[in-house]
């Protein structure tokens, strides 16, 4: 994998880059992939604990669906892929670009993601009151994309911006995808 991409320049990228082997295992990750872990109190999500385990082992739903037929595209046809995605911390706003590039000399992927924007978040954070965004199974539901929060109340197809629920994770969370995010960023599913 080296001799087709040299670890210095991968190494030396200020942008994610990671690699893929034909089963989505993660074979490499470069030093940015840990510092975005750590900045987004991520600790436990790098390299020295993920490397050999599979990317879209956390990922579920449509997203799991997404990035599995992405990523297997890719392999596939050889050829390049680009996606926008959200990727917000509880106090900036990003959204970024990833490049997916098949490997020339073997069944492998390599994944580039840089920030396209990078803001303060322009609107205010709804307070974090559980009894508004709770479901009757006791279940907070945040969307996997741009991190806003479902409302279980009588709109449940309202979604907030609640900082504190992306910073402190509530109990008992589970991920889908607000209607926007999955129109607009991955159209095939919807």
């Amino acid at each position: 994998m080296f001799e087709e991409l040299p670890r210095a320049t991968l190494e030396d990228d200020p942008g994610v880059s990671f690699v893929l082997d034909g089963e989505l295992r993660l074979l490499y990750c470069n030093p940015a992939w840990d510092q975005f872990a750590v900045q987004n109190e991520e600790p436990h999500l790098c390299a020295d604990h993920m490397l050999g385990k599979p990317v879209l082992e956390g990922t579920s739903g449509e997203l799991f669906d997404y990035y599995r037929a992405l990523y297997g595209e890719a392999l596939r046809d050889r050829k390049p892929r680009d996606h926008d995605f959200h990727c917000s911390s509880p106090s900036l706003e990003r959204l970024m670009r990833m490049h997916v590039y098949p490997l020339r000399n073997t069944a492998a992927l390599l994944i580039t993601c840089s920030t396209r924007v990078q803001r303060p978040h322009s609107t205010s954070s709804e307070e974090p009151i559980e009894g508004v965004y709770r479901n009757h199974h006791g279940v907070v539901v945040m969307c996997s994309n741009c991190r806003r929060t479902r409302r279980a109340d009588k709109h449940p197809e309202t979604w907030d911006w609640v900082s504190d629920f992306v910073m402190h994770q509530p109990a008992r969370v589970s991920h889908g995808l607000c209607n926007l995010c999955l129109d607009y960023y991955y159209p095939a599913n919807g």
